[in-house]
């Protein structure tokens, strides 16, 4: 049976950029202090860039890249480190450069836009506008990164400090336990957001009255799509269930209408993904 460490690898995201909002203090405190506060019971928060549309793009694109790469991976255990299949690597570098060129070319051209954002703002906020708020380019481009770094999962071979042989064999034998631990929560919760979609999925086609939307059957072709980059144990009862799942929905996609209009059809689906809950048996209840 093949180790952790070699069916998979540790990543990280990274992004930091510029908010473009800022506490002004002095108002804070005026406004309170017109209200009779004696505490900062209101505060006065601006948008230094209110017509910053290239920014807000930016945030846009950062949400959904971090969205994306929490979808595509599974927690590891520390903040911040997530865990993927070794053998989904070079799909997800491909994904990853797609990820780099968009939010870097947005950014790009909201270092373009700057200095008419900040005319803009000159005339926008009137007295709230003060010019030490706004960073010049290059500090600006210093509050903007984006990285994704990969390590390897670690191994209990891997210590090399000198504390004896007893010592170290006591920590191999803790970093063997915590391998175990961590693979088994991470399939525990590929399993979960299958069941999740199942769930949902089941429960709208079901109820003969219910309204759902095209994300409905959108959801259950991502979650299809990214299981296998998920699956870091190969466990082959989650790729079953993917798949019967991935064969249930083949015929609606696209064509969603017809499970809104269409009562043979809807029953037809609600059954097949019921049948798919149930063939999970135990597995599925684990992962509730």
């Amino acid at each position: 049976m093949t180790t952790l460490s070699s069916r998979a690898m540790l990543t990280t995201l990274r992004i930091s950029q510029w908010t473009a909002r800022r506490l002004d203090r002095d108002e804070t405190r005026r406004v309170n202090a017109s209200h009779g506060l004696r505490i900062e019971a209101a505060r006065v928060n601006k948008k230094l860039l209110p017509f910053g549309v290239e920014l807000e793009r930016v945030h846009q694109i950062t949400g959904a890249i971090r969205k994306d790469f929490a979808a595509r991976t599974l927690p590891w255990g520390i903040d911040g480190v997530s865990i993927l299949k070794a053998s989904a690597y070079m799909e997800f570098v491909d994904l990853v450069n797609r990820w780099q060129d968009d939010w870097h070319g947005a950014v790009e051209a909201f270092f373009d836009a700057y200095p008419t954002l900040y005319r803009e703002a000159q005339l926008e906020l009137g007295t709230l506008f003060n010019a030490d708020d706004y960073p010049d380019v290059s500090d600006l481009r210093r509050r903007f990164a984006f990285s994704v770094r990969f390590m390897p999962v670690p191994d209990a071979q891997d210590w090399r400090v000198d504390v004896g042989d007893k010592e170290r064999k006591r920590l191999e034998e803790d970093i063997r336990k915590r391998l175990i631990e961590t693979e088994h929560e991470a399939m525990t919760e590929a399993w979960r957001r299958l069941k999740e979609v199942l769930d949902r999925t089941h429960e709208r086609l079901a109820t003969p009255d219910a309204i759902f939307r095209d994300s409905l059957v959108e959801n259950a072709v991502e979650i299809c799509s990214v299981l296998p980059m998920l699956n870091v144990s190969d466990d082959p009862a989650l790729e079953d269930a993917r798949r019967s799942l991935e064969r249930a929905i083949a015929p609606y996609v696209g064509r969603v209408d017809t499970l809104r209009h269409d009562p043979v059809a809807r029953t037809q689906a609600a059954s097949d993904v019921a049948d798919i809950m149930r063939k999970m048996g135990g597995l599925y209840a684990q992962a509730a």
